[in-house]
């Protein structure tokens, strides 16, 4: 089985409290702004637990970073964009 991560890469840009990653040259995402998340973490069942760890571990990095709450959630909202960790048909597709 493998494990699938999806990589965002630090711009180091920051706009009036704004914390951005670069997606794509041209695209840029907002994670947080203000203290709220403007993204989730999805880790569906059955989570491995090396799954399990690296989703704890990220979204403690990631709440201290952002100043925010990020959600962990088992299936995405599609309110927001997601961080998808593990082994899932979004990691397969």
């Amino acid at each position: 089985m493998g494990l699938s991560l999806f990589c965002l890469y630090d711009t180091g840009a920051i706009e009036s409290n704004k914390h951005r990653v670069s997606i794509d040259k041209g695209d840029m995402l907002t994670l947080a702004e203000n203290g709220k998340a403007n993204v989730e973490i999805v880790v569906p069942e059955p989570a491995t637990p090396t799954a399990r760890f690296a989703v704890k571990e990220l979204k403690t990095f990631l709440d201290q970073a952002l100043g925010s709450d990020i959600k962990i959630l088992r299936e995405r909202s599609g309110a927001t964009p997601a961080i998808i960790l593990g082994d899932n048909r979004w990691s397969r597709a």
